[in-house]
């Protein structure tokens, strides 16, 4: 016996027979072995505008303005990068460049000469290595 306030087993949880799923019999039509085909698509619906400003922009959809390079220049570039330039090549690009005067920033910076004789090998070889990299790039970014 139950109180009103208090609702059976029977109430709270419906029977295998009321879900819409149930298999049912091909008495009351429905055949049991046909497959109950879920539908699994997500409603299409726009987002707010403050929403969509907070995702930005779809990185999928294709950017209006597409730059392409003269195939000329695009087939060169694709040569250098692939297979590289020589290191004499290299070195008279590196000498016909110089950086603006009003950018010297683009140079790297020298080690203090009475800082050199207290580095030990291996620090003076890597900061040797960062600096033709620096001048390296400040050559391709003024070339």
């Amino acid at each position: 016996v139950t109180s009103n306030n208090q609702t059976s087993n029977e109430d709270r949880y419906p029977s295998e027979t009321d879900s819409p799923h149930h298999g049912g019999s091909v008495a009351d039509g429905h055949d049991p072995n046909e497959d109950d085909a879920i539908d699994l698509e997500c409603p299409t619906f726009d987002l707010p505008e403050d929403i969509r400003r907070i995702l930005g922009d779809d990185p999928a959809k294709p950017k209006g303005d597409i730059f392409t390079l003269n195939n000329l220049i695009a087939s060169r570039w694709k040569n250098v990068l692939e297979v590289g330039i020589t290191k004499e090549e290299l070195s008279s690009l590196i000498e016909k460049f110089d950086a603006p005067s009003n950018l010297t920033a683009l140079n790297p910076p020298k080690v203090n000469p009475e800082v050199l004789p207290v580095l030990q090998k291996i620090h003076t070889v890597r900061d040797n290595c960062y600096s033709n990299m620096q001048q390296q790039l400040g050559v391709g970014l003024t070339a």
